[in-house]
């Protein structure tokens, strides 16, 4: 296994999400973005990895399935 390593700009405001793949077979990259930016996920962030991965789970299932959100304040 090879890693991918580089760099992106970022400002405050952005918002990562890291995951394996058994979190987007789930659900779809529209779906992801949308879900990241609901006002109750954003204040506080601490929970969207969680619910990403129970949504996932729910919809699909099939696969394990990790996810870290970062927010940058």
């Amino acid at each position: 296994m090879e890693p991918q390593v580089g760099a992106v700009a970022y400002e405050t405001g952005d918002i990562f999400l890291l995951c394996t793949d058994g979190l987007f077979e789930g659900l779809y990259d529209n779906h992801l973005e949308e879900f990241l930016r609901l006002p109750e996920l954003t204040q506080p962030i601490t929970n969207s990895a969680d619910r990403l991965v129970e949504e996932s789970i729910a919809l699909n299932g099939r696969d394990n399935t990790t996810a870290l959100v970062i927010k940058i304040v």
